[in-house]
């Protein structure tokens, strides 16, 4: 197909507006109205591609809303190719308008909002999107009063058997913890989660899950609260705060139920003023003196290469129609090859007082937390990190420890950004290592002999009896304090 053809004497196609490696995007005229369109056409031959662009279709034609981009017609080329043709936007996503001047409190609420009201009219129809980000709300004619949400080829109807569990369906960053585990049972309060994202990301100019990997990202999603907009923003009335960080609860249960319930409450805000907050500090359950301890161990089973996630927050074409563009986290990547039983890994995490999960990617996280007894703990984490090697030989692993002085928050962030920087070393050098931070060396005692190369540290087993000199890359180190 190429520019200058008809098809079905309607669609006169004018010039490519994007291409990937499994679909096309045209401009082009449609002859019964004059107005130009969006002509998208499947060029993968793989069943999966197929199935998606069938589902967005049948999804599209489904939906009548001004704030979803309008379906027109579908069908396919005489050469057996699948197209569909939708109105054509001119304008800017929400991406690019983030990265060009930002958007302000007021018009961060308004527009999410009007995407929450759209969303709603397709929760109320079964439909949930599954990959809301800012790349997928486009802006006509740069008016942030006229967003239309796209992209609905990873979509689902409600109670449909569509997704798989493993399937990492939507962009790590912006997934519910639901999502993130790769649970069947993902509904409209997974959207209203990635709506929080959005709002967060709109108001503080930087999503709140953020990290070099899809694995961080993903582990800090299931495992880590989402910072307060308060804390960051504080001249923000603190409703809107409560708000936001009820849609980013880790429990469904506790977000608003739909699109709509979500756009109601952010109406009920009112105008949105620059009025400086109270500054009230609600902590949780500690004091902000507790020091507080946690170790985690990522192990990469089962994963794909790295990912470049810059290619996932922009460089998209313009029109933003783009579901069968090249495989990114942000569609559907199975990781089920050489998968391990997780009843054995669990029972080993357990034994060792740690809790496993798995993540969507195919990668475990194994995570202990405590109030005291630091070097226990470390020495614990280590004997957990041994015990899963033990069932993994030859898979990169990582253990790495978060301390300090918290308010009531775990420090999840640092202790997951240095295990998967020490996986990303793993990977290249010497994968039947167990990799350790410094810090989590630093509290282990005699018992454990700690080697190093150019890559970093590494564990390389207990000992069976206590060396009166303690050693750290085999050589006699003394023991000067904890700290």
């Amino acid at each position: 197909m190429k520019p200058g053809e008809v098809v079905e004497d309607r669609f006169a196609l004018e010039r490519v507006a994007g291409s990937g490696g499994m679909g096309t995007v045209y401009r082009a005229i449609d002859r019964t109205t004059g107005t130009p369109v969006a002509f998208k056409v499947l060029r993968s031959a793989s069943q999966d591609a197929a199935s998606r662009f069938a589902r967005e279709v049948r999804i599209l034609s489904s939906l009548r809303h001004p704030g979803i981009v309008r379906y027109i017609a579908d069908g396919r080329t005489a050469d057996g190719e699948m197209w569909l043709a939708m109105e054509w936007l001119d304008g800017e996503s929400l991406n690019q308008r983030l990265a060009r001047t930002g958007v302000s409190a007021s018009e961060s609420v308004e527009l999410v909002r009007r995407v929450a009201e759209a969303l709603g009219a397709a929760h109320e129809r079964g439909v949930i999107h599954r990959d809301l980000k800012p790349s997928n709300l486009f802006l006509m004619d740069n008016d942030l009063e006229r967003v239309k949400v796209l992209d609905f080829g990873v979509a689902r109807i409600a109670d449909a058997s569509a997704t798989r569990t493993g399937v990492m369906i939507g962009t790590p960053g912006y997934m519910a913890p639901e999502q993130a585990r790769g649970e069947r049972n993902v509904g409209a309060r997974s959207d209203v989660f990635a709506l929080g994202c959005l709002l967060f990301e709109c108001l503080t100019g930087k999503p709140p899950f953020v990290g070099d990997n899809v694995m961080a990202i993903l582990a800090k999603v299931l495992l880590e609260e989402a910072p307060r907009v308060g804390v960051v923003r504080q001249d923000l009335p603190e409703a809107l705060d409560d708000l936001v960080a009820r849609t980013l609860s880790k429990a469904p249960e506790a977000r608003p139920r739909d699109g709509a319930q979500l756009a109601a409450e952010l109406a009920a805000l009112g105008t949105i003023t620059a009025a400086e907050r109270p500054q009230n500090v609600n902590v949780a359950a500690l004091t902000a003196t507790e020091r507080r301890l946690l170790c985690v161990v990522l192990v990469d089973v089962g994963t794909e290469a790295p990912v470049d996630l810059d290619a996932t927050r922009s460089s998209v074409p313009s029109l933003e129609v783009d579901a069968t563009m090249p495989s990114t986290p942000s569609h559907d990547t199975i990781a089920e090859q050489h998968r391990p039983e997780l009843k054995p890994l669990r029972e080993a995490a357990e034994a060792h007082g740690a809790r496993l999960q798995r993540l969507v990617d195919g990668s475990l996280v194994v995570t202990l937390a405590g109030t005291g007894g630091t070097a226990d703990q470390a020495m614990q984490a280590a004997r957990c990190a041994l015990a899963l090697k033990g069932q993994l030989a030859g898979t990169p692993m990582a253990l790495a420890t978060g301390r300090g002085v918290m308010a009531g928050r775990w420090p999840v962030g640092e202790a997951i950004d240095r295990a998967a920087a020490l996986l990303a070393a793993a990977r290249k050098a010497s994968p039947h290592l167990v990799r350790v931070d410094e810090v989590t060396a630093g509290l282990l005692d005699t018992r454990f002999d700690v080697g190093g190369d150019e890559a970093g540290l590494y564990l390389l087993g207990e000992r069976d009896v206590v060396q009166a000199t303690r050693t750290l890359l085999g050589k006699p180190t003394p023991c000067v304090g904890r700290d």
